[in-house]
């Protein structure tokens, strides 16, 4: 547990930690962006659309504890929200603009960006034929962009 998860309107002054191992060598969290190598993910997200993987280029033979070489950028196009009339296991759902089990990311890792939530973090599925269970500021929405690092 991190000091955002405690106090998430921490989140509007410093980012979210991440773990740079499981990201690509030179990147580094805003509280609103991921940098990679000097290129705000969320601008690149904005020049290619999305879905996108953004690959940084090779892997560094000095940089083998990094898992990653490259990023997904997906968005959000539905939430499927929870009601009393469901199974008390239930979460809320995300449809993203891809399958989560077509690209090898580290869902594990996903991360809100191009814009700052204060919300308390909440548990969501990725909709998919195998869905994925991940943490996210309780206001994600439709629109909303998501990145994850490439999984090896």
């Amino acid at each position: 547990m991190t000091l955002t998860t405690i106090l998430p309107t921490l989140r509007a002054s410093i980012p979210d930690p991440i773990d740079l191992k499981r990201w690509p060598v030179g990147t580094r969290a805003t509280v609103s962006d991921i940098v990679i190598d000097g290129q705000s993910a969320s601008s690149v997200a904005g020049q290619r659309g999305t879905p996108c993987i953004f690959d940084t280029g090779e892997l560094f033979p000095w940089a083998g504890d990094h898992d990653a070489r490259g990023v997904v950028l997906v968005r959000v196009v539905a939430v499927v929200g929870v009601d009393h009339s469901m199974p008390s296991y239930a979460r809320p759902e995300l449809i993203l603009d891809t399958e989560p089990g077509r690209v090898a990311a580290d869902w594990g890792e996903v991360r809100l960006i191009h814009r700052v939530s204060t919300a308390k973090v909440g548990v969501y599925s990725l909709a998919g034929r195998e869905p994925v269970v991940v943490d996210l500021p309780v206001d994600v929405g439709v629109g909303d962009l998501l990145i994850a690092p490439c999984a090896r």
